[in-house]
């Protein structure tokens, strides 16, 4: 069953300007900590500088990494168009565990990977973490289908459950390992009563 939406998620739209501080989630980079606002001129020394906000990726607790990661700009004109916004509330968190647990693929199946690939992350820029679930539900389907799923989806799938099972456990206050066990048990509970 296909079903194809692409509506912003309000409940995780960036406010009008954001302050140094502030946590965000930037497309399938996650979990972001904005260090500042900037203004900066690209094209010649006449043009007017815009603004940007530079992100510093946060991250995970379990990380042993101590690379440093570079910043990432963002033009505020631009920033919730280009995938910035707030992390995910208990709402949202709600809808997208209802899509994971549907099983819906929203995205055709039988398209070539990379447009595919393409409108996932199109779906995630203008839907948020709803856009995640969606990608991620779609790309369980497929792998199954596959028996033997391509490097290509097999690495998109492993990017973006571990962004959208980061965002989940933080905003639930919850380990990776608590939510997936409630997850399998409202699968389980969905299989016995279909």
């Amino acid at each position: 069953m296909e079903q194809q939406t692409s509506t912003p998620c309000p409940t995780s739209l960036i406010p009008q300007e954001l302050t140094p501080g502030s946590t965000v989630i930037y497309g399938l980079h996650g979990v972001c900590t904005v260090i500042g606002i900037e203004a900066r001129s690209f094209a010649d020394a006449s043009s007017n500088a815009d603004r940007f906000y530079k992100l510093e990726p946060k991250k995970p607790a379990a990380s042993r990494s101590t690379r440093k990661e570079p910043a990432i700009w963002v033009p505020v004109k631009t920033a919730a168009e280009r995938g910035l916004r707030a992390p995910m509330s208990a709402t949202d968190v709600e809808h997208a565990t209802k899509i994971l647990s549907s099983r819906e693929y929203y995205f055709p199946l039988e398209e070539n990977w990379h447009s595919v690939q393409t409108r996932i992350e199109t779906a995630i820029r203008m839907e948020g973490g709803l856009g995640l679930a969606k990608g991620l539900s779609y790309l369980y389907v497929l792998k199954k289908k596959q028996h033997v799923p391509t490097p290509e989806v097999n690495k998109f799938y492993e990017q973006i459950l571990k962004i959208l099972m980061r965002e989940i456990c933080e905003a639930m206050n919850k380990t990776p390992k608590t939510f997936e066990l409630e997850l399998r048990s409202e699968e389980h509970t969905s299989e016995l009563q279909s």
